[in-house]
This record gives C-alpha cells, structure tokens and sequence, in this order.
C-alpha cells in the first residue's frame, strides 16, 4: 500500500472544483463557475483529475464509474477537510449494495475528508474495485456499514471516524454488515480509524472491523473501537479460505469482545493469522478469542503474542485469551508473550482438547482463577514454566490506559 499512496500525489492534470452555494446550472467546473454538486464534477473527470469540493451540504448520491491511472489518480477532496457533507437525509432505503459514495469496477481513486451522514445503505461502498483509499472521511448514522469494501485489492481506509453505523432495521435483521466491512479482498490495510458508538442492536451485524471470507494479506492496525453492542475486531473465513492476516497495535475496549478469529461454516478454514501488540480492557466477553462459532471450521498457524488485556468478562465469565475452538484440525496456535491481568473468570482458557496443539511461552499473568469447566481449563499455575504471576503487573497494565 505504501507504494500506490506514493502515486497518489504524481499527477494532478486537471482541477474541477464544486461548491453547493456559489455553484452554476451549466458552470464549467473552474474556479470562477463550479459545479453545483459532485456528481458533475465526477462525470467531467478523467485520470489526474482532482475533483476538490467547498464547505456546503450536498444531497446527492455520488456513483464513481470512472476512475484514474497508475500515475494518475483521480482524487475527490473536501477542501477543508470536514466541512463538506454528503448527506443522505429523506432519502428511502435502496439496494443494500450501494452506499452514499459508490465504487464498481474502478481502480486508483483517493477520497479525502469528508462527512457522509444518514445514509440509507453504506457511507462508501467499493466493489471489485483496485488501488483505492479512504482517507480522512467521517461517516454517522448509516443503514449498513461505514466503509464497506468486496472482492477488491489494494483497499486502504486510513484515518476515518465511524460512528453509529449499522443502523438499519430489516424484518429478517438482514444486511446491515459491519462498521468497517473488508470482504474477499487482498493487499489490504485498514489502520488509524476510530471506530465506536454502536451501543444498541438495530439487526443482524454491527461489529466493529471485520475482516472476512476469502482476505489474504491485510493488515489492521492502530485502530481504536470501542463502545459497541456487538465485538470489536473480526477475522472470519465464514465458508472460504482466509490467511494471511495481522492485527495489530489495536485497542478495543467496552465491546462484546476485543478481537476475535472464526471460521463460521463447515467449508471455511482460517490460516496464519497473528494478533501483535493490541491492548483489550472492559469488554464483555473476552479480549481475545479463538471461537468455536457455529461449524467451528479449522483455525491454523495462529500467533498471539504481546498483546495487554485486562477486565474482560462479566457476571463469572469470560477473561483474557480464550482458544475454544474444538476442531480436530485446529491447532499451531501459540501464545507468547502476553500480559493478562484481573480478568474475570480466567487469565488464559484453552479447550482441553486443543491442549497438546497449543503453544505457551513466556506470558505473565495476575489473578489466576483455576477456572475449569465446560471442557476448557485455565492455563497458568498448571504451566509453571511458561506464565509467571509476577507482582506489581496490575500497576504496569493500568499505566497502558
């Protein structure tokens, strides 16, 4: 991704500029005579064009069905970032693959600093698109997701603030997807968003970032979530094949859980994962776990290793690291390295069929609670070699908030 962002700034052709109150009927798009809405700029557009867009509220739905070049972007700006809305607002809910801001089959576009409020499907949506970024934009109160990306390469969503996403309502609680959606995409990276403020269910859906189906090779990273009904960080194979995936540097707290890795359907399988450095506090369930969701598909080379949790679990239940998949080929799975501190019902939970399959090295645990029951078993005092419980790491992981 590195390497696409640097292209982004090689061109810049052509400028067309849009403003909501000083806009024209037949303006040329020039600095003098601006076009009334984006969509107008878009249709003029071309590869290297930069499409910057005034302070003003826009109700339109923006369709991008023409993109740029290798080393000619096309680039849609809100100039300053922030103060251009794209809202949603009266409009009926339509097809639920679509969003304020639509991408089909386009490749090498940039988005930068928007506000995409009240949308009735996604706020973006890209679909078998390439070399895209999402950049800066801000999205509130949407049917479906936030950011909503399938079947692409190269997606970057980098900076945005997502909130209250999820909002739909469906009679059979259908569609509403997740907060940020990444499916069936590659060379992906979603990092530095915030995203929070889903504290009821509205349907079906509604975690924070999830990664699913066929990603191979994305990273997230540096993001924070926080405050959702449902969990924080997804990575679910569903019915395919998915590798390849690191999380990290994250911090999730007050969710259902922290970060979690699934493979829902018979047919998925979930490989070389690693969860690297994130920090997990005050969620429900657990802060990071290995599930055993419906088919409890196989979970394979998974590395988690120097993340902090703490005061995960409510009510007898739940705690820090739990590895409950009972799949007869998961397994590789190792723990190292991890700080884990006064949860609930267990520091580190493994399904005691899984036991000779998993691998733990060097984690410090404080609270050990010998939880053992419903086939899992609390590891700490029972691998004296591999966890210590050392004093004073309350202290340490407090100073981590």
């Amino acid at each position: 991704m590195r390497a696409a962002l640097s292209r982004v700034d090689a061109a810049d052709a052509q400028t067309l500029w849009v403003d909501a109150a000083r806009g024209q009927p037949h303006g040329d798009g020039s600095a003098a005579r601006p076009f009334a809405t984006i969509s107008a700029a878009v249709h003029r557009a071309a590869a290297g064009t930069t499409i910057r867009v005034a302070p003003g509220r826009y109700t339109e739905t923006v369709r991008l069905d023409r993109g740029g070049a290798p080393r000619a972007w096309l680039r849609l700006i809100a100039d300053p970032a922030g103060k251009a809305v794209i809202d949603g607002e009266g409009r009926r809910p339509g097809p639920n693959w679509e969003g304020l801001v639509t991408m089909r089959g386009v490749a090498h576009i940039e988005i930068v600093g928007f506000q995409i409020v009240r949308s009735t499907a996604a706020g973006v949506f890209v679909d078998c698109c390439s070399d895209i970024v999402i950049r800066g934009v801000s999205t509130f109160d949407t049917w479906s997701s936030g950011l909503q990306a399938w079947r692409s390469v190269r997606i970057a969503m980098l900076g945005n603030t997502v909130r209250r996403a999820c909002q739909g309502r469906t009679q059979t609680g259908e569609g509403t997807q997740e907060c940020i959606t990444l499916a069936s995409c590659t060379n992906s990276e979603i990092a530095f968003n915030h995203v929070f403020d889903r504290r009821e269910e509205a349907g079906n859906g509604g975690e924070g970032i999830d990664c699913k189906q066929a990603c191979w090779n994305v990273v997230v990273h540096h993001n924070l979530v926080h405050h959702l009904v449902r969990l924080g960080i997804y990575v679910d194979a569903y019915d395919r094949a998915c590798a390849g995936v690191r999380i990290a540097s994250n911090v999730v707290h007050d969710c259902a859980s922290g970060v979690v890795l699934s493979a829902e359907r018979r047919s998925g399988r979930l490989t070389d994962v690693e969860v690297l450095a994130n920090t997990a506090f005050d969620n429900r369930y657990h802060g990071i776990e290995v599930s055993d969701y419906d088919d409890d598909a196989p979970r394979a080379r998974i590395r988690i290793m120097d993340n902090r949790l703490w005061n995960n679990g409510r009510t007898g239940w739940g705690g820090g690291i739990s590895v409950l998949s009972r799949h007869p080929e998961s397994g590789d799975i190792r723990i190292e390295y991890n700080l884990c501190s006064n949860n609930v019902a267990w520091q580190i939970c493994v399904a005691t069929g899984l036991l000779p399959r998993v691998r733990l090295t060097g984690n410090r645990i404080h609270g050990y609670r010998g939880y053992n029951g419903g086939g899992e078993r609390e590891m700490g005092d029972t691998h004296p070699a591999a966890n210590t419980d050392p004093g004073g790491l309350p202290h340490l992981i407090e100073s981590a908030r």
